[in-house]
């Protein structure tokens, strides 16, 4: 007979899942599994963080690198409370997370004991289940369940709420301790779409003259690469991505078109290369896309009444916000290769290269990037966040990974850093979009990829929600770049409200050196105040072997409107 607390049994199973790391900190109800951890060093090992918050955004960017569940957890009560904004973005942005919180005692339930909450209700509406684990016996099935719930369908994070006693217990658990290797990554498994629907679909696309693909991020967790490729050269027709779904296919590619994305302006100026294109698209084919409303620009891009084909691993999706033509159900690599195979075979064969959509998609690019060329190398001062961009593209490895914080921060990585090839090339906290989000996820995608060159970028704003974790980043040895963009205020919201002609109420700050500060948690720093410098702190930062921090000191402004369009506040579309 071997005995096992409740704690060892839980480390054992998350070890044999494939987990890696265990985000978050510790408190006295959950200290049986950090003992179970420490007997399994090196195999799975605990990163302590300095808020449970950014402990469960850091495990969020870790799953969507590596594909696998990551693992926060936090003690009842305050610690419990503070991951739910880490788990909410999870939720939103599909990743799968296994969000552990530890209770008190099962007899103490309805007493008023210490740090006592409704965890499980208050969980409950961001994650695919929570889950109440009131017998030590049942920690294995429950575990279990926990990783097929996260890894199947649309994926997404699991609670598991753990009672101190439950943890503390002790049993043979005998050969019940077996995990599901299925289920240790996304997606598990892959649901095939009806034939019949895949032949509607087909017709749908075949009666349109200049169909569009709208790739979000499901296309990520599927690994639909080469399979939209292939679709999207069939129909010689252009792709544009959600923040969510840059990276599924490279932005090197003739069809690709970018990233659609907007920032509220009175005037609706837009502002990617791929907005006019989509709306001139006389059907629209979203694939793996929420259809949500950043990406949309507010449900505007595609216009109402374009005809949609929409297709979605999870039904709920399919006409949520686009009365859809036709939808098809199933994996997004199993659904995209079943639709190419179709129209393969009802289509006559043609060289997409020099097909006139495609010629003219890379017309609308080359046109796009010529427009915003001056301030891409603008020399002004206060520097643009064009330029810094710029520098960044060119400082960046060809596989570099970005994480970016919330506001401003959102919209220019997507939009203006360059992805070369396929797969997760930014980590963009649009599930939630709360700022603070910027330097966790940078943490947490070095550790999911120590080998590749990892770039964070925000602001000011939300960086001073997190700045803490610069201690968390050197001691784990995640010598990733952040570059911070300090304008000494709430940038999205101040420029809101100046575009409002409103009095800018409580958004600015009092000026701080942030290099000075992030030399003081022993990291690199390094402060940028004018365009010529920016390179040369770039290669500094990479070059010192320590997590760094360049500081460049900007202005509020709006980013570059895109070539040749402009919306006015009725959308309707007038030339430049």
């Amino acid at each position: 007979m071997i005995l096992l607390t409740g704690g060892q049994a839980v480390a054992r199973m998350l070890r044999d899942y494939g987990v890696r790391y265990m985000f978050g900190i510790p408190g006295g109800q959950t200290y049986p599994i950090y003992l179970g951890i420490h007997e399994l060093e090196p195999d799975i090992q605990h990163v302590l963080f300095r808020c449970e918050k950014c402990a469960a955004m850091a495990a969020d960017a870790y799953a969507r690198v590596t594909g696998r569940p990551a693992v926060c957890d936090a003690i009842a009560g305050p610690g419990a409370t503070n991951i739910v904004s880490g788990v909410a973005e999870a939720f939103g942005a599909s990743s799968p997370l296994i969000a552990i919180t530890s209770d008190v005692y099962t007899w103490m339930i309805g007493k008023n004991a210490n740090q006592e909450a409704d965890l499980i209700t208050m969980l409950r509406p961001f994650t695919k289940g929570s889950f109440y684990v009131n017998r030590t016996d049942k920690i294995p099935e429950l575990i279990r369940m926990a990783f097929r719930i996260a890894t199947t369908g649309r994926p997404g994070p699991v609670h598991l709420d753990f009672p101190a006693d439950i943890l503390e217990g002790q049993m043979d658990f005998g050969s019940n301790l077996y995990v599901e290797p299925a289920y240790s990554r996304v997606p598990a498994q892959r649901v095939a779409p009806d034939p019949a629907a895949v032949a509607e679909v087909a017709s749908v696309i075949l009666k349109a003259k200049r169909p569009l693909i709208f790739a979000g991020g499901g296309v990520i967790h599927s690994a639909a690469y080469a399979e939209l490729r292939d679709l999207a050269e069939l129909l010689a027709c252009p792709v544009t991505t959600s923040s969510m779904g840059k990276g599924a296919i490279s932005e090197d590619h003739p069809l690709s078109i970018g990233v659609t994305a907007f920032v509220y302006h009175p005037e609706r100026l837009m502002l990617s290369r791929a907005v006019q294109l989509v709306r001139d698209a006389d059907l629209v084919i979203f694939v793996g896309h929420r259809t949500e409303q950043f990406s949309t620009i507010d449900w505007t891009v595609p216009a109402p009444g374009t005809p949609v084909v929409h297709i979605d691993i999870d039904p709920r999706e399919i006409g949520r916000n686009y009365p859809v033509a036709a939808g098809l159900v199933g994996d997004a690599k199993l659904a995209l290769a079943a639709l190419t195979a179709e129209l393969r075979g009802r289509l006559p064969r043609h060289d997409w290269r020099t097909a006139p959509r495609t010629l003219e998609t890379q017309t609308a690019v080359e046109a796009w990037r010529e427009a915003i060329g001056a301030k891409m190398h603008s020399d002004e001062v206060p520097i643009t966040a064009h330029r810094i961009l710029e520098e960044i593209n060119r400082f960046a490895d060809r596989d570099a990974i970005f994480a970016c914080d919330a506001g401003l921060a959102s919209f220019w990585t997507a939009v203006f850093l360059q992805s070369h090839g396929t797969g997760r090339a930014l980590v963009s906290p649009r599930g939630m979009a709360g700022i603070g989000t910027g330097l966790p996820a940078t943490i947490g995608a070095q550790l999911a990829a120590p080998g590749r060159q990892v770039i964070g970028f925000g602001g000011d704003g939300g960086f001073a929600m997190s700045i803490h974790e610069l201690e968390t980043m050197r001691r784990t040895g995640a010598n990733a770049t952040y570059v911070l963009l300090n304008n000494t205020c709430f940038g999205y919201g101040t420029q809101v409200l100046r575009n409002s002609n409103v009095p800018i109420v409580s958004h600015n700050f009092a000026p701080v050196n942030y290099a000075d500060a992030a030399r003081a948690f022993g990291c690199f720093g390094i402060r940028v105040e004018h365009a010529d410098e920016l390179s040369g702190a770039l290669r500094a930062a990479r070059e010192s072997g320590l997590p760094a921090l360049v500081e460049v000191i900007t202005g509020v402004e709006l980013p570059t409107v895109e070539a040749g369009v402009l919306l006015t506040p009725d959308n309707a579309v007038v030339g430049l």
